[in-house]
């Protein structure tokens, strides 16, 4: 179906920002379907790797700039349908990508939690066999004993200043912190839309 749709429409995938979705896309009664659809097609790409558990090209292809664009796409839709009784069912699929959207983002937090708690965990294994034979716990402190002063390795702390965009800065300071970390599209583009940042 997607490679008919792109036959039949001639836009890529990695056309413009890579997600077949032109910022300059505009929505009228004749084009509803054929943004639905890209949408569609757009997430049902990023759902595939997610169901196939191909987070390494989840990751590469589901950018921030990613989410950030069909996220503006998704809530363009709604200032567009407005509420409107005949706009009921565009504007449930409208909510049903925005939540497929958000749920991919927290597919990719858990993922990356995932993948530092192996790497925990295999630390806390590694640990936990030295404790549990009395030759490995002798040569671990003899070891540490060396060093008269200290029990605990040096560590040296560096630090990047964190520089957080306006409208991140402003949704934490209207709503507050987001829930998982998952900024909502809608509420974000509203910020963007009302000082035109």
């Amino acid at each position: 179906m997607f490679n008919t749709f792109i036959s039949i429409h001639g836009t890529s995938i990695n056309s413009i920002n890579g997600t077949g979705i032109n910022k300059n896309d505009n929505f009228d009664h004749c084009n509803y379907q054929n943004v639905f659809e890209k949408l569609i097609n757009n997430l049902t790409i990023y759902l595939k790797y997610f169901s196939s558990g191909d987070f390494k090209t989840l990751l590469e292809t589901l950018t921030r700039t990613q989410v950030r664009i069909l996220g503006r796409k998704i809530y363009e839709i709604q200032k567009q349908i407005g509420f409107s009784s005949e706009s009921n069912f565009q504007n449930k699929l409208r909510l049903f990508l925005k939540e497929v959207l958000e749920g991919l983002q927290m597919s990719i937090i858990t993922h990356n939690n995932y993948e530092v708690l192996k790497i925990e965990s295999t630390e806390a294994f590694e640990k936990a066999e030295i404790l549990d034979d009395q030759d490995k716990l002798i040569a671990y402190i003899t070891e540490k004993n060396k060093n008269k002063y200290s029990f605990i390795d040096d560590i040296t702390i560096t630090t990047t200043r964190l520089n957080i965009k306006v409208e991140y800065q402003l949704y934490i300071d209207l709503y507050g912190f987001p829930t998982n970390g998952i900024f909502d599209q809608d509420l974000l583009n509203e910020i963007i839309d009302k000082y035109n940042l």
